[in-house]
C-alpha cells in the first residue's frame, strides 16, 4: 500500500493588500477579525489568540519557515493554497505563493485549489459573506451598485490561457505536489464552472505542450467526469456542499447556530463515496466563523483536540483502506472560521500532536468506523439525497412556471386580485423573496406591507421595507406568502400557532398564476 499524503487547505489572507484595506478598513487582514472577536454564550472560545501572541505576516519569510518546519515535524505532508483568480488575469492574495515560488530553500511541498467565486458585499445578492462584522468599516462609495468586489468572469480559451501560463511555472517546481508526475490542481466548488468540461480538456492539451506528463484534476464537492478524482468535504458553514441541516440548532440567548462536533463527524465519516470516481476525504478540524460573521455565524460545539484525534484517526483509516494518495484537512489556518491546526494559547500544539500521532500509527491500531454508524449514516444520507431531489424538483417546477408567467405577461398580482387581498407580507428576503418583491412592484392595488425574515439584524437598513423576526408581533395584513420554498410546511405550522391570516406559498402564488 503507497504511504497516504496528509494535506492541509491554507489561507494566503495574513497580510495586507489594497483592496482589503479599501473594502474593510485601513490595515484589514484575516487577524483584525480574529482579534477582534468576542464571546457570545457561556463556554464560548472567544477571542482565540496565538500561541506567543503570534500574530504574523505571510509575506515574512521567517513565517513561512516556521510553518514549513512545524508541518513538517507534525505529519503535515504539505499545503493545499487557496488560489483566487479572476477573468482573464485578475488575481489576489497570489504572494504568498509567489514567494514561496522563489524562495526555493524553504522545503515545503504545496498545490493550488481554486475557487472561483465573484467576491461581493455582505448585503449583495451574490452573497458571499468576506468579513460580515467589519462591513460597516467598508468603502461607502459603491453603497448604490450591487455589491460587487471582483466580478468573476471565466471567459474562453484567450482566458484560460493565461492563468494556465501563469500556473505553469508552479507545476514546475519540484516541490509542487503531484501523482504519477502529474500536478495536481484542485476546482473548488465544481458546480461553479459553467466551462470546466472545456477548460479542463484544454489545459490538459497546455500540459502536454509544456512537457508535463499531464495533470492530475480534482473536483471539490461533486463528481465531474472531467476530473480525476472529487473531494467530498466535511460539513461546514452555510455553503457547506454536503450539508445535513437538520444538526444546526439556534443556541439559546444568540443568533448564532450550533452543530454537536460528534454529529458532523459522525455523518460525514458514513457518507459513501461516489460510485463512479475516486472520491477523495476532507475532514476539518473545528469551526466557528463568528469573529467574521458576529452572531449571524456558525459553531462546531463540544470540539476538543482528543475529539478530533479519535475522529481524524477513523478518516485516516478509511483513506488508507480505500488506497487513496491523500487525505484533506481543513485547515491549517483558517483562524477567522476556527478551522486552524496551527498553536493557540488554549489548546497549544494539541491539534497538531493529534495528526502527528495518527499518521505514525499504523491502520488496523487506528479506530475503526462502528457498522451500526454506518448503517445509520447510509440511511441518513439516502434521505438526504430524497430531501434534494424534492427539493431540487420543487425548484424546477418554480422555475418553469413562473418563467413562463414573465413569458405571458401575467403578473403574480393576479393571484391577490383574485381573493381581495391587498395588504401582504413575505416570509424569507432571500433570492425567491427578492424577485417575488420586485415582481409586484408597480401593481398599485396589490401591496407588501413589510417582510419576515429570522436574519433582520443583519438586514437591517439593507431592505426596502421594515423586517420581523417570525417570534415578533406582526402587523395584521390580508396574507402571508412563504417565499422558502423547502421550509414552508414547517413554517406554516410555527405560524399557524401564532397569527389568524392566510399563510400560502409562493409555489402556490406562481403555479395557480401560470394555470389561469
Amino acid at each position: 500500500m503507497k504511504p497516504i499524503r496528509t494535506l492541509a487547505m491554507y489561507l494566503p489572507q495574513f497580510h495586507e493588500v489594497p483592496e482589503n484595506s479599501a473594502w474593510w478598513g485601513e490595515g484589514y487582514t484575516e487577524w483584525t477579525a480574529v482579534k477582534n472577536a468576542v464571546p457570545y454564550f457561556s463556554g464560548h472560545n472567544q477571542p482565540v489568540v496565538p500561541l506567543n501572541e503570534n500574530y504574523y505576516n505571510l509575506l515574512s519569510k521567517d513565517t513561512m519557515v516556521w510553518q514549513a518546519g512545524l508541518a513538517k515535524k507534525y505529519g503535515i505532508d504539505g499545503f493545499c493554497f487557496y488560489h483566487y483568480w479572476f477573468g482573464k488575469d485578475r488575481k489576489i492574495l497570489e504572494k504568498p505563493a509567489e514567494n514561496l515560488l522563489k524562495w526555493k530553500d524553504i522545503n515545503l511541498p504545496f498545490c493550488f485549489d481554486w475557487d472561483p467565486q465573484t467576491w461581493a458585499r455582505t448585503w449583495s445578492k451574490l452573497g458571499n459573506p468576506w468579513a460580515d462584522k467589519f462591513e460597516q468599516k467598508a468603502d461607502r462609495r459603491r453603497e448604490q451598485e450591487n455589491g460587487i468586489l471582483i466580478q468573476q468572469d471565466f471567459g474562453d480559451e484567450t482566458y484560460w490561457k493565461k492563468h494556465f501560463d501563469y500556473l505553469l511555472s508552479f507545476f514546475q517546481d519540484d516541490r509542487y505536489i503531484r501523482i504519477d508526475g502529474k500536478p495536481i490542481f484542485i476546482f473548488h466548488r465544481t458546480r461553479m464552472f459553467p466551462c470546466l468540461e472545456r477548460m479542463a480538456a484544454y489545459w490538459r492539451k497546455l500540459a502536454a505542450k509544456a512537457g508535463l506528463p499531464g495533470l492530475y484534476l480534482i473536483g471539490l464537492g461533486v463528481p465531474n467526469r472531467a476530473m480525476d478524482a472529487v473531494i467530498y468535504p466535511m460539513d461546514y458553514g452555510k455553503s457547506s456542499l454536503i450539508s445535513d441541516r437538520k444538526s444546526l440548532q439556534r443556541i439559546p440567548g444568540t443568533l448564532l447556530e450550533g452543530a454537536d462536533y460528534d454529529d458532523v463527524w459522525k455523518y460525514f465519516l458514513t457518507v459513501p463515496p461516489s460510485s463512479g470516481q475516486r472520491t477523495l476525504w476532507l475532514g476539518v478540524v473545528s469551526y466557528d466563523d463568528s469573529p467574521r460573521r458576529g452572531e449571524q455565524g456558525e459553531v462546531y460545539l463540544h470540539v476538543s483536540p482528543a475529539k478530533f484525534q479519535h475522529y481524524f484517526g477513523q478518516l485516516m483509516r478509511k483513506s488508507r483502506e480505500a488506497g487513496n494518495p491523500f487525505v484533506f484537512i481543513n485547515a491549517w489556518n483558517e483562524w477567522g472560521e476556527g478551522m486552524k491546526l496551527e498553536p493557540d494559547v488554549k489548546t497549544g500544539y494539541g491539534y497538531l500532536e493529534a495528526v502527528r500521532d495518527v499518521v505514525r500509527t499504523d491502520t488496523d491500531e487506528l479506530p475503526a468506523i462502528d457498522p451500526g454508524e454506518v448503517e445509520k449514516g447510509r440511511q441518513s444520507y439516502v434521505e438526504n439525497l430524497e430531501y434534494q431531489a424534492e427539493r431540487n424538483q420543487k425548484f424546477y417546477f418554480l422555475f418553469r412556471d413562473w418563467m413562463r408567467c414573465k413569458r405571458e405577461g401575467k403578473s403574480l398580482a393576479r393571484y391577490f386580485r383574485e381573493r381581495g387581498w391587498k395588504k401582504i407580507a413575505i416570509y424569507g428576503y432571500g433570492r425567491h423573496g427578492i424577485e417575488f418583491f420586485q415582481d409586484l412592484q408597480g401593481q398599485n392595488d396589490v401591496k407588501v406591507s413589510y417582510l419576515i425574515d429570522a436574519r433582520k439584524d443583519a438586514m437591517d437598513g439593507k431592505t426596502p421595507l421594515a423586517v420581523f423576526r417570525p417570534e415578533e408581533e406582526l402587523p395584521l395584513c390580508d396574507a402571508v406568502v412563504v417565499s422558502v420554498i423547502d421550509e414552508y410546511d414547517s413554517i406554516l405550522k410555527i405560524l399557524q400557532e401564532r397569527i389568524n391570516m392566510p399563510i400560502v406559498s409562493l409555489a402556490e402564488v406562481v403555479t395557480m398564476t401560470a394555470e389561469k
